[in-house]
């Protein structure tokens, strides 16, 4: 069995726009302690005009089933907790290819409206 690296833009074919600007998001601005922290700890984009939790949901669910996230136990300092049970939406490994092959190329993808 042969293990081969994964084409970024073949992978980037399968996401959405919005998973995958806060993909590109996580690698323009990583959260200070936490790096693989999704859009850098901010709220998640959903191309709605403002956050909704609805929305939200559909990004996570999306980098989620698409294997370019994960939830992860984080330990955070303050107020702050996510809704999944103290578990934060953090980079894989290969959501991480995938991010930084979208900072670097973004000009050029082309997004589907499918």
């Amino acid at each position: 069995m042969s293990h081969t690296q994964p084409d970024p833009a073949a992978l980037c074919r399968r996401l959405t726009y919005n998973g995958a600007a806060n993909l590109k998001g996580t690698i323009e601005r990583p959260h200070a302690r936490f790096p693989d922290l999704i859009n850098g700890g901010d709220r998640l984009w959903t191309g709605m005009g403002k956050w909704t939790t609805l929305a939200a949901i559909g990004v996570e669910n999306h980098l989620l089933a698409k294997g370019m996230a994960e939830r992860r136990s984080l330990p955070w300092h303050g107020d702050w907790r996510d809704t999944h049970s103290g578990k934060s939406l953090c980079l894989t490994p290969l959501g991480r290819i995938v991010a930084q092959y979208l900072h670097d190329h973004w000009d050029t993808i082309l997004f589907s409206l499918k």
